[in-house]
């Protein structure tokens, strides 16, 4: 394995500046998902097919830089193996429950996010420790005031009872996590570059490939078997190709969050805060500017909960800088 491959070092800054790129892109989703709701519903057809089309154009991008690094590096050829590809699967499931839930009429922004986050801040400390990995007591800590936060969102809201719809959902997004973490945490987070490169390549490659398949399927279904028109409205599908840019990119830098080879704790914590905190600035910039209702007192009291455990992290990071990562 080549020096320009291995990481011998801990490097502080990999997993912040994904994080702050996914932060960006993830608010740009859930602001753009939830304005384009209603012609979603009208037009499933038009929407699946921008979103379809947005998040194709990002993964493509992406693969195409990950080629360019890895040619200027002259690193090994990428390998598809059975974990990547079954990860590569479990992440299109993510992706397509992720887009379900925030387009339910009966599930806010803020409870869409803070079901999925605070059900995987549960999952990943089961996965360390079942694959071995013992999770520091800062990483622990974050994503235990991570949880009271979206615990503290949840009781102090107004929440109707979830539908059978939400349920199955939820369950999709669930264990998709539990097998994409699994495996990722038994064959990818580890420091060699290459690996963990193969792994983001193969996610990337199986999602865009997932994504043209739903688009190109669901016009088939409505023009063939359904026999109706697909009306384009220009405003509808413009929006959608936002929505599935936004997400394609955080997709992207949200896996590379995954993928730093410290244990799972860490990473979904900076990861769940960074998308909760995006649903927040999401609420207030529709508020602001979309006539959507004000930000509740909650959603203040969530984010301060996700600035302190991202604190914690951090502090933890910048302390480990002169440690080795695990081998």
């Amino acid at each position: 394995m080549g020096a320009t491959y291995h990481d011998t070092l801990e490097r502080v800054g990999y997993v912040w500046r994904p994080a702050l790129h996914y932060g960006i892109a993830y608010t740009l989703f859930a602001l753009s998902t939830r304005y384009i709701r209603e012609d979603a519903y009208r037009m499933p057809a038009l929407f699946i097919a921008g979103f379809g089309l947005g998040a194709f154009l990002v993964l493509s991008w992406s693969l195409n830089q990950a080629a360019k690094r890895r040619r200027a590096r002259t690193g090994p050829s990428f390998r598809w193996t059975r974990a990547n590809i079954t990860s590569g699967l479990a992440a299109v499931a993510i992706i397509v429950s992720t887009v379900m839930a925030f387009l339910f009429e009966d599930v806010s922004i803020l409870l869409a996010l803070l079901l999925m986050r605070l059900g995987v801040l549960i999952l990943a400390p089961v996965i360390d420790l079942c694959s071995g990995r013992r999770p520091t007591r800062a990483g622990l800590l974050a994503a235990g005031i991570c949880g009271t936060g979206c615990a503290f969102g949840g009781i102090t809201g107004t929440f109707s009872p979830l539908s059978v719809s939400v349920m199955a959902v939820l369950s999709v997004y669930f264990t998709g996590y539990i097998i994409r973490l699994s495996l990722m945490t038994k064959y990818a987070k580890i420091p060699v570059r290459s690996t963990r490169g193969d792994w983001l390549v193969a996610e990337v490659k199986i999602s865009g490939l997932a994504l043209i398949y739903f688009a190109v399927a669901s016009f088939v279904r409505q023009l063939v078997l359904d026999h109706q028109a697909v009306i384009i409205e220009w405003r509808t599908i413009g929006i959608a190709i936002i929505c599935g840019l936004a997400y394609g990119y955080a997709f992207v830098n949200g896996t590379l969050i995954y993928l730093d080879w410290h244990e799972n704790v860490r990473a979904v914590t900076i990861n769940r805060s960074a998308s909760l905190l995006a649903g927040v600035v999401a609420s207030l910039v529709g508020w602001a500017f979309l006539e959507m209702p004000m930000p509740a007192g909650r959603e203040w009291g969530l984010a301060g909960f996700m600035i302190i455990a991202l604190l914690i992290v951090g502090a933890e990071s910048l302390k480990s800088e002169e440690k080795s990562p695990p081998h």
